[in-house]
């Protein structure tokens, strides 16, 4: 991360240095998401000035309450989203904690995170109730909290939805491979049938 002369009232340049794929992320690494495009309009009018970098002048001061949150934010989906206001309602700022592959993999088993670090972070930065903040551990501190999202909806549960629909899908499947057989050698048997006839 690259920080201009000017911070914060221009964003800083984000690049990875570690070879990597995603939308958001140019061939030489410079990451491309709303929030680190300079402030005002955009000129090609594709973003609106509010998902843009917007400078923070003040920052917390002794009365401010910080709300740190963290988790694996794998699969970024609607109960990630849903439970980030929630956050941002309980104070002045708040900070979001992304953890490691590995703290996620020992947590969650060998298979997960579905998508790695790099990605779950740009997930995280693309959504327009967070800003860029530093990874910060509440534990230290003693003020920890685990909230609950308003969504009954986990990578877990997703993951499960999948494998079932793929399972249905696979014990549907036999079952109409045998039922296209049956219709195309009926038809097939009907089209001989009837060029015997003529």
């Amino acid at each position: 991360m690259t920080f201009p002369a000017n911070y914060p009232n221009s964003p800083p340049t984000v690049r990875f240095t570690s070879e990597m794929w995603h939308p958001n992320v140019y061939p030489d690494g410079r990451v491309c998401i709303s929030i680190l495009h300079p402030p005002g309009d955009d000129p090609n009018g594709y973003e609106l000035a509010s998902e843009r970098w917007t400078p923070v002048h003040t920052g917390a001061g002794s009365e401010s309450r910080i709300i740190y949150i963290d988790g694996a934010f794998d699969l970024f989906h609607a109960g990630h989203v849903e439970i980030l206001p929630v956050v941002q309602a309980l104070g002045d700022f708040s900070i979001v904690g992304i953890y490691s592959d590995q703290t996620v993999s020992s947590v969650q088993g060998a298979y997960r995170p579905i998508i790695n670090l790099h990605e779950r972070s740009l997930s995280v930065l693309a959504c327009r109730y967070e800003q860029p903040n530093p990874y910060r551990v509440p534990m230290d501190m003693g003020i920890l909290k685990q909230l609950e999202s308003p969504l009954n909806i986990t990578t877990s549960t997703i993951i499960r939805r999948v494998v079932a629909n793929h399972e249905a899908y696979q014990f549907s499947c036999p079952l109409l491979v045998e039922d296209n057989l049956l219709y195309y050698s009926r038809a097939y048997a009907l089209v001989r049938a009837e060029k015997k006839t003529e």
